[in-house]
């Protein structure tokens, strides 16, 4: 009798492996290098002193004065004075034609240019945009990390973790759930392309807004991914699509009420590092044998920044409605 032993197959997928570390790496240093030759071309010198000088300048008593905005409308009237009245055109009045070149300058010379200026606050409802206060300038500082740096964790969980996710979630092949990702990161690479248009013709907060419910109709979606493909499918390109504008509306929305400087920045960027460390030991242990961890930290990551943007519009409708009650605004 032939004793038979048990061998155990080991597939060696390293060499697979090989092409998309190389290309991500490569990446990596081409953008540091890039980098690097910026900052030999063109050094970054904070213009600190100009604006000390500035600030040494204005008068620290002077009253708060309205802010006036320009409605962009230009109305042109053209005085074409005594000679048009008679039928007879400028160069016939001087009783030559210098040509059209003339008459061009002439014209351009006689318009007359009224701007109509109206200051932001016209009704009570419509607040003014004014600095907050101390208190509150630092309290939507700190609202403003935890809302930057929550939904920034939820997706780079959602990108480090979701072909796990699938693979044990939905019984996904491996396949599969790299072009899950592929199809995930596409969709995310076209709304920034498109929130590129949107974002000089929509308000930062009406982006945030939609966006949030795209990624929370995302995640329920996502949540019946294993009893449907097509929802698993939808709810992946939805979250592509919802995460996608966080950065950059996160901080143009966060600057409307004050300038974000290299330190605030740079705390921002800080909490969201010090997540992102976090997130490795929560989903990392739990996540094979319990796939659904992943929608359960992206939801409560989502709901944090949210919630925290809620606070900030409060806030800064509360500070500014102290300011309604001024003296008449002046139309210019």
């Amino acid at each position: 009798m032939k004793d038979t032993l048990a061998t155990n197959t080991t597939i060696n997928y390293s060499h697979k492996l090989l092409p998309p570390f190389l290309a991500t790496g490569s990446l990596q240093i081409l953008g540091a290098i890039m980098m690097l030759i910026m900052y030999l071309c063109h050094k970054y010198i904070p213009n600190t002193q100009s604006q000390d000088k500035q600030t040494n300048e204005q008068d620290i008593e002077k009253p708060v004065e309205p802010i006036y905005r320009r409605r962009y409308s230009v109305h042109i009237i053209e005085d074409k004075g005594p000679h048009w009245k008679n039928g007879l055109s400028p160069a016939g009045a001087e009783g030559h034609n210098l040509g059209a070149r003339y008459n061009k300058r002439l014209r351009s010379s006689q318009r007359k240019r009224r701007f109509s200026t109206f200051p932001v606050m016209d009704t009570p409802d419509i607040p003014l945009q004014v600095e907050p206060s101390g208190a509150s300038r630092l309290l939507v500082i700190g609202l403003g990390a935890v809302c930057f740096s929550s939904i920034l964790t939820c997706e780079a969980a959602f990108l480090d973790f979701s072909p796990t996710f699938f693979r044990y979630y939905s019984n996904a092949k491996g396949y599969q759930t790299a072009i899950l990702l592929t199809i995930m990161t596409s969709s995310y690479t076209l709304t920034r392309a498109c929130s590129i248009y949107v974002a000089y013709r929509v308000r930062p907060q009406y982006i945030l807004s939609v966006h949030y419910v795209i990624v929370f109709t995302s995640l329920v979606l996502l949540s019946f991914a294993n009893h449907n493909t097509i929802v698993m499918w939808t709810g992946n390109v939805l979250f592509g699509i919802g995460i996608a504008t966080f950065w950059s509306a996160t901080f143009s929305y966060i600057e409307t009420y004050f300038e974000v400087t290299d330190r605030i920045g740079t705390i921002y960027v800080s909490l969201l590092g010090l997540l992102e460390i976090i997130t490795q030991f929560i989903e990392g242990p739990f996540l094979e044998d319990n796939p659904e961890v992943l929608l359960y930290y992206c939801g409560s990551m989502a709901a944090t920044s949210l919630t925290a943007f809620i606070l900030i519009t409060i806030i800064a409708n509360k500070a500014h409605l102290k300011l309604n009650h001024q003296k008449p605004p002046i139309i210019i």
